[in-house]
């Protein structure tokens, strides 16, 4: 009976196509968070030595609105050498993060990592660089986000069907 296998084949690459969209969505989430202004001036005025205007008040504002406890659990920003300069209220600043993943790849390009469950609630680390636009342009910090992706959770626990004896992962 092939009807109910094609059926299997359709919903799993469907719930496939979902969670790569809302993975794709989450990169893009984080490299817009990362085009701030005020991150790129905070770490503008840091680099070249100029004093601070009112970008580190300003961006952890932002930090602190991003972090709203629901959509997104703690926000930072590291500078290149791993440091964090600035977390949202409740995170801590001056952490060490240079051998992290997400700050690594977050130097490179958008990174989504892998969810977890914590307690009762999924979430992944998202990360993105900060760039400054002198020439050449260079990544010279990273916002770091930690997410809430429990709405994911069970589409991806479903993810993997049982297809003709196999399981068929997305």
């Amino acid at each position: 009976d092939t009807m109910p296998q094609l059926r299997s084949i359709s919903l799993a690459a469907s719930r496939r196509d979902m969670v790569l969209a809302h993975v794709s969505g989450l990169k893009e989430r984080a490299e817009l968070l990362a085009e701030q202004g005020q991150f790129r001036g905070l770490f503008h005025n840091l680099i070249t030595g100029k004093p601070d205007t009112n970008n580190r008040e300003y961006s952890q504002g932002r930090l602190n609105g991003m972090a709203d406890g629901k959509a997104v659990f703690s926000a930072f920003l590291v500078d290149a050498r791993g440091r964090v300069e600035l977390a949202s209220a409740g995170s801590q600043s001056g952490a060490d993060l240079a051998g992290y993943p997400a700050f690594v790849n977050g130097m490179a390009g958008p990174h989504v990592g892998i969810p977890r469950r914590v307690d009762e609630h999924f979430e992944v680390v998202l990360s993105a660089p900060i760039h400054d636009y002198s020439n050449p342009p260079r990544n010279v910090a990273v916002l770091i986000l930690t997410a809430n992706v429990s709405t994911l959770a069970e589409a991806v626990k479903e993810a993997a069907l049982a297809v003709d004896g196999h399981a068929l992962h997305v």
